[in-house]
């Protein structure tokens, strides 16, 4: 897939990592990926939305399919370790054993997602927003099968507790924010694949 930066301060068909491209005109830059390649960014808070942040989040795109799994188009995520409740058995009055939650501390923990936004495209071809804090994740699908060797616009508009997601500037799909601030301090992520 490609995606565009107003980015002008770099060269023409500079390679960024192996199987990265930028190619720059004199109004935009584009960057071509293939393969498991991608663009790194270290964490800056400014990547970071909160609850209370409204943002924008728009590109272009004209996805290849690959052979299986989810391409991963944008991400800011991480998995955290959240502590597992355990069950106890119990006796109720009528002599029957019954599982219940054990609400002390634990020692096991389970890998759990938390991402302010991930843009993936499923193995149906479709284009997935995702917002995630590690209780609730909010996912937003576009209705166009990507493998139709077109350009498409999405867009990712947060205003107040709603989520939008445009393509092609029509809404295709709305959400409510998710519960908490979805904070961590992960690199964003531009053409990985999982």
């Amino acid at each position: 897939f490609q995606f565009e930066v107003q980015d002008q301060s770099v060269g023409k068909n500079i390679t960024i990592q192996e199987g990265v491209v930028l190619n720059n005109t004199s109004s935009a830059c584009a960057a071509f990926f293939s393969g498991q390649s991608m663009i790194f960014t270290p964490h800056r808070d400014e990547f970071t939305f909160l609850k209370a942040d409204d943002f924008t989040i728009s590109f272009w795109v004209k996805h290849q399919p690959t052979a299986s799994g989810t391409s991963v188009l944008i991400s800011k995520s991480d998995i955290i370790q959240k502590q597992v409740y355990g069950y106890l058995d119990k006796i109720n009055q009528n002599d029957l054993i019954v599982p219940t939650m054990h609400v002390s501390w634990s020692t096991e923990y389970e890998p759990t997602p938390i991402y302010p936004y991930r843009f993936e495209v499923n193995s149906s071809n479709r284009l997935l927003f995702k917002r995630s804090d590690g209780k609730d994740i909010l996912s937003l699908s576009g209705s166009i099968n990507l493998n139709d060797s077109k350009w498409h616009h999405y867009a990712a508009v947060k205003s107040g507790s709603s989520i939008y997601l445009y393509q092609d500037s029509i809404i295709v799909q709305s959400g409510s924010e998710v519960t908490y601030n979805p904070v961590h301090s992960c690199a964003l992520l531009f053409g990985c694949k999982t």
